[in-house]
This record gives structure tokens, C-alpha cells and sequence, in this order.
């Protein structure tokens, strides 16, 4: 199936939802938000820290503080890194759990 084919079909699939699916729906949309928020503070943390690690040129420091600089700035990156994997895979369960129809609104999670 073409890409624009399955857009269609996902597309009209979303208009046919019963109410209690547009229910779930909702609620797996506030989730999803929610949690793209709150990466989105978090990647906006990391920037600002990466930016005040930048405003001490290069030139000025010696060898130790380059390199915990260096060191500071690979955990950003790899923190960066983890925040972009972590959205990629919210990404993926929002698709997966609309596909699948599983509904986070209708388990029991009482019972835990």
C-alpha cells in the first residue's frame, strides 16, 4: 500500500469511531499531549544548558576545564539523544494503540 493510501484509509477509519472509541480516543490525545509537553520542557532545559556551556569561549580555558566541558557537553547530547527516542516512541505507541484498539479508558487498573 501506498503511503497516501494508507493516510486515506487511516483517515476515514478515524471518522467511523463509535462513541465510546472516540471517548478513548480523547484520552489517549490528552496522554499523548501531555507527554509531548513535558519532553518538550524537558528538551528546552537541555538547550539552556547547552547554551550556558557555550558562553565561555574555548580559548580561555585549559586543558582540565575543556575537557570537563567536553564531558558536560557529550551527557547533554546523550540526553538530547534519550529526550528525541523518547518522543519517536510516544509517536509510535499513540499509532500502535490506535490501531490496535486498545483502550487505556476501559481496562480495569483498578485491580493493580
Amino acid at each position: 500500500m501506498h503511503t497516501a493510501q494508507i493516510q486515506r484509509s487511516f483517515s476515514q477509519a478515524a471518522l467511523e469511531l463509535t462513541e465510546a472509541q472516540q471517548v478513548d480516543m480523547m484520552y489517549l490525545r490528552m496522554l499523548f499531549y501531555a507527554r509531548l509537553g513535558a519532553l518538550s520542557r524537558q528538551r528546552k532545559d537541555l538547550l539552556q544548558q547547552a547554551s550556558h556551556l557555550a558562553e565561555v569561549p574555548a580559548e580561555d580555558m585549559d586543558a582540565v576545564q575543556a575537557a570537563s566541558r567536553l564531558a558536560a557537553t557529550n551527557a547533554l547530547a546523550q540526553q538530547l539523544h534519550d529526550n528525541s527516542a523518547a518522543e519517536f516512541k510516544t509517536y509510535m505507541q499513540l499509532t500502535s494503540a490506535y490501531r490496535r484498539g486498545v483502550s487505556p479508558v476501559t481496562c480495569d487498573c483498578t485491580s493493580r
